[in-house]
């Protein structure tokens, strides 16, 4: 979870990003990726870089602006305002590098089949739950969406990167015919099995094809779109605690989305 914060800070509800890059920015520092280990979660990851790449506040922004308008490039920061970026760039790779490593390692080998089951089905159910949130926060109530809460709005990628959410998911419950799926069959519940790989396909048969979920929350027919995609997902993971954790004799507890 620490390493998920540390390549992924969001929601940014209050331009924390913005914020904490621009006090770095000013101090005019060279920065180093293993400097950046001891600062915010908020500059060390994926929207860090996207502030830099397409942040109309960011330096770099700023500097091809100035370009394609003629002006010249007089910018003592510069060599400071590249390192910070570059640094962004080292410690998303750094976090990648021990996330890897870190999946290289089974914590659930040891436990006994059923507690490993309910891990499984728990970690499906957290996922689920996490995307889900990607959805109801810029949703917020109909006519008012908070759209500065969609994931990844500054480069316009928050439906690829939530289609590519539930791709995962699917996959995960499929676990290449050895997951829940087929459990579900071999104990002889296939028509939930069934209902739920069906979701799964109907969810991304008909994904939207825009990009990028601000402007789709902006229309009604958008708006109603991502309003089907959260019904869709909530089916599913009904179908997951109220179906197949009874069928399967699991007890799904709290999740890492709970809070307190």
């Amino acid at each position: 979870m620490e390493l998920s914060w540390q390549i992924q800070f969001w929601p940014d509800k209050k331009n924390t990003t913005g914020r904490k890059l621009n006090q770095l920015l000013k101090q005019g520092a060279m920065w180093q990726a293993d400097a950046l280990a001891n600062q915010s979660v908020a500059v060390q990851g994926l929207g860090a870089a996207e502030w830099f790449l397409y942040d109309q506040q960011s330096p770099v922004v700023m500097g091809l602006a100035s370009q394609q308008n003629g002006a010249s490039q007089q910018d003592k920061a510069s060599a400071a305002n590249c390192s910070l970026f570059t640094a962004v760039a080292g410690r998303i790779a750094d976090s990648s590098t021990a996330l890897e490593q870190a999946w290289q390692v089974n914590p659930w080998q040891s436990l006994p089949a059923k507690m490993a089951l309910g891990e499984y089905l728990g970690a499906l159910n957290n996922q689920l739950d996490y995307t889900m949130k990607k959805l109801s926060r810029p949703l917020g109530k109909p006519g008012s969406p908070k759209v500065y809460q969609a994931e990844s709005w500054r480069s316009h990628t928050s439906m690829t990167n939530l289609q590519s959410n539930i791709i995962a998911m699917q996959q995960l419950y499929l676990a290449k015919g050895t997951g829940l799926d087929k459990l579900l069959r071999d104990r002889g519940y296939v028509g939930t099995a069934d209902r739920i790989n069906k979701r799964f396909s109907a969810l991304l048969e008909d994904w939207p094809q825009a990009p990028a979920m601000v402007p789709m929350l902006k229309t009604k027919e958008g708006y109603r779109q991502l309003l089907n995609i959260y019904n869709g997902l909530e089916y599913i993971q009904i179908a997951l605690q109220d179906e197949v954790a009874p069928e399967l004799g699991i007890v799904v507890g709290f999740n890492a989305t709970d809070g307190d």
